[in-house]
């Protein structure tokens, strides 16, 4: 396995940065990606040292908007022209070529070190030809790096907020963007269109079941089906309509329902009994979810409605919950 250097404290010495917020994603039997968020208040003093190369691509994201002629930027000593960069928009590099940066101003950036070995598990994983080389690409409106983007930011911030399975699925979406955006002949991954066999079915929603708190990776729910990870993702998208974390994160809004009707706990407690890390988190889920706050949703619910009645109530989590054993 190669050893990343493009990440965390060692890529924020390049850029005069001393402390970086990052994340290391290694999913089991997957190579990993990495995650940096550098943060600057001041310009720094002087051009960014040589980036030493690696077998990896880069894809960059402002978080503030760079004014043009506040950043020149060169790989393999040609200089490349960079305009304005807007909020959420997204550069992308092979770090096999030299890549300096001369930064004139202060900056808030994300950047996602993705190795090709990992890309190479992700292509052969879907039967897709392996990637050559990659169209370096500086200040692209890409909406869903944007939003993969703004997904993970909340994970750079509080550690307690980080799902094995929301990473592992996170990996995959970073890793198809990738491949279908930026590579040299851009392609589109069919659509899967089998879903889950019934007893797949059944074993999925038994362990995602108990394991609302998202404490399971995606590998292991792939292996009690029989399946690759890739394929499990798909046909549990077709058999259910969303994603295996969108799906989890809906079975602990309606559980949160179900005792904000009929119960007298607290918004904490309801939190912490429906697997979120903290209250605020579960607002934010909630907010998303229903569109009003847990606190007016309660003020407004009423009685139980006859749909909620039908939920199966769900014991607490615990940090600690057992797996099922398997089939």
């Amino acid at each position: 396995m190669s050893r990343m250097r493009g990440y965390g404290n060692e890529w924020g010495k390049h850029f005069f940065v001393d402390a970086a917020s990052s994340i290391v994603v290694e999913p089991a039997n997957r190579p990993p990606f990495a995650v940096t968020r550098l943060i600057s208040h001041v310009v720094p003093p002087d051009i960014t040292t040589t980036i030493p190369t690696e077998d990896s691509f880069l894809i960059s994201v402002a978080l503030q908007t760079m004014r043009k002629g506040t950043w020149d930027h060169w790989t393999d000593g040609k200089a490349i022209s960079v305009p304005v960069v807007p909020t959420f928009h997204a550069s992308v590099f092979d770090l096999q070529a030299g890549q300096v940066a001369w930064v004139k101003t202060a900056f808030d950036y994300l950047h996602f070190n993705i190795p090709r070995e990992t890309v190479d598990a992700f292509t052969e994983e879907h039967g897709i030809c392996k990637v050559a080389t990659i169209r370096p690409t500086i200040c692209a409106e890409d909406h869903a790096i944007a939003n993969l983007t703004r997904l993970i930011l909340p994970f750079l911030d509080d550690p307690r907020e980080r799902s094995e399975l929301f990473l592992d699925h996170f990996g995959l979406l970073l890793c198809s963007r990738l491949v279908e955006g930026y590579t040299a002949s851009s392609f589109s991954i069919g659509k899967y269109r089998g879903g889950l066999a019934p007893w797949q079915k059944r074993r999925a929603e038994e362990l995602l079941m108990n394991h609302l708190d998202g404490n399971l990776k995606l590998e292991r729910l792939a292996r009690e089906c029989n399946l690759s990870a890739g394929h499990f993702a798909r046909a549990f998208k077709t058999t259910f309509g969303v994603s295996v974390h969108r799906w989890v994160v809906d079975r602990r809004i309606e559980h949160a329902k179900v005792l904000m009707s009929h119960s007298a706990l607290s918004l904490p407690d309801i939190a912490f009994r429906t697997g979120f890390s903290s209250q605020s988190t579960f607002s934010r889920a909630f907010q998303q979810h229903v569109g009003a706050s847990p606190g007016v949703w309660r003020r407004n619910v009423g009685p139980m409605s006859s749909r909620a009645r039908g939920l199966p109530l769900i014991r607490p989590f615990t940090s600690t919950s057992s797996e099922i054993s398997a089939r």
